[in-house]
């Protein structure tokens, strides 16, 4: 009979066995002197208890260690210096994590995440965006923390936000799956073949969850291609508005030389508070000191040229299509509805945003629409963002089913996302909790509480 071990150990086993046995060779005697001991093996270097607990104290301390020198850092717990091996049981296994009297969970190695730099300028500039949100509703984010969000009290807000923002959403592909596998196994035996991601649609989108808003239709669109008849129309908008903006300029600056009109006034305005500041510096000191404005200087032609290497269309899209086709719309009904509240927009500070401002400016001041001075680098603080994650995830399973970029998927993944964004009931109450002014506050105050950082931003 084969049993798979050298003759010699074979051997070792026959004589060890007779020799408890006796001498008798008799099968059954042997077997009855036969004993099964378990190898003790080598005792384990740290028992579950107090030096265990430091261990896992010491990488608690320093999370950004690696593991071993955490658990070394100050000096050898056992006769020796800890290894991987040992310092990774204490962390993970069942008997240490239940005799730690501080903390019972393991403690596992996880990827360290990567997050935007901010600035001393950045921090200002987020906690400038708090203090006005504040001011103009006239609670401070910990009030409305407090009262509201952890509390079950009920606050009267002065304002009402509108969210808006754009983004990508790609259709095909497969969603990321997970499988469950021994350490030490290699994933690439599992490897799933991925079907290739068919498009993507850029869809640019508004939200407001004040109750007057949630039976409006949310504005949404999404980006095409232009055509040659689009095109030459918007181009043809933007050269009437030029010349509208031309015209409008030259009549401030002939205006600001007649004395007793708005922009002479204005002129005056401007250059008596340079003159006051100057007169806070030294004689003799030339930095800092302001010169007077001129009036071209005050009243500028803006320069609204077609870049078409950058594809300078895109702000004239966005201020045609996007402000006077949706937004407008849309901000008048709900200032409409609230008359005693101040509606503004939430919307980053892109150059296609501000150009198309800008372009739409007396438009803009005759509905009377607000904007929220954005600060920069803060996805963080807008509630689109998320309003927009979840979206993107009620779409996941028309995303993943399709497998090709013709005209009529495409079609049905436009109308899809339309759906939702406008008319779906879940998404409405997604829309109605994540986009409250509540939300916003609590977003405030973390950024706050973080000196002008958060958790996403350091």
């Amino acid at each position: 009979m084969k049993l798979g071990i050298p003759h010699t150990t074979a051997r070792t086993f026959y004589a060890r066995v007779l020799k408890q046995s006796g001498g008798v060779e008799d099968l059954n005697e042997m077997l009855e002197h036969l004993e099964s001991k378990p190898r003790p093996g080598a005792p384990p270097i740290i028992e579950p208890g107090e030096q265990s607990t430091q261990v896992r104290e010491l990488v608690r301390k320093r999370p950004t260690f690696q593991r071993t020198e955490a658990a070394n850092f100050e000096g050898p717990i056992s006769s020796a210096p800890l290894k991987e091996s040992t310092v990774r049981r204490v962390l993970y296994e069942p008997k240490y994590c239940l005799a730690d009297p501080i903390d019972q969970r393991p403690i596992k190695a996880r990827k360290r995440v990567r997050k935007t730099a901010l600035d001393s300028p950045h921090k200002r500039q987020r906690l400038s965006y708090v203090d006005e949100l504040e001011e103009i509703d006239g609670h401070t984010c910990e009030e409305v923390v407090e009262k509201e969000v952890d509390g079950d009290q009920e606050l009267d807000h002065n304002v009402i936000l509108i969210g808006v923002d754009e983004y990508s959403v790609t259709f095909g592909g497969a969603p990321s799956g997970f499988i469950n596998l021994p350490e030490g196994t290699d994933a690439y035996e599992y490897a799933q073949g991925v079907p290739q991601e068919r498009f993507s649609l850029m869809q640019w989108g508004a939200a407001c969850a004040h109750p007057s808003a949630l039976n409006l239709t949310r504005p949404q669109r999404i980006w095409e291609p232009e055509t040659q008849e689009l095109t030459q129309e918007l181009a043809n908008k933007l050269k009437a508005k030029i010349e509208l903006l031309e015209t409008t300029v030259k009549k401030q600056r002939e205006n600001a030389r007649i004395e007793g009109t708005p922009e002479w006034r204005h002129m005056e305005r401007v250059n008596r508070a340079i003159e006051e500041h100057n007169r806070t510096i030294p004689k003799g000191v030339r930095k800092g000191r302001k010169y007077k404005r001129r009036i071209e200087a005050e009243f500028p032609f803006q320069d609204f040229k077609i870049d078409t290497r950058k594809g300078g269309l895109d702000y004239c899209w966005y201020a045609f299509e996007i402000y006077e086709k949706e937004l407008i719309p849309y901000y008048k009904k709900i200032a409409a509805l609230n008359p005693t509240k101040r509606v503004l927009i939430t919307e980053d500070s892109a150059p296609p945003h501000i150009r198309a401002r800008k372009l739409l400016q007396a438009e803009i001041e005759e509905v009377g629409m607000e904007f929220v001075q954005w600060p920069s680098i803060s996805p963080d603080l807008h509630p689109i963002e998320d309003i927009q994650k979840h979206h993107k995830n009620l779409l996941d399973e028309l995303r993943f089913e399709i497998s090709s970029a013709s005209r009529a998927t495409k079609q049905t993944a436009k109308d899809e996302m339309k759906r939702i964004w406008q008319r779906d009931p879940g998404f409405t109450k997604i829309v109605e909790e994540v986009g409250s002014i509540q939300n916003y506050m609590r977003l405030g105050a973390l950024c706050k509480a973080h000196e002008g950082g958060n958790n996403f931003n350091a």
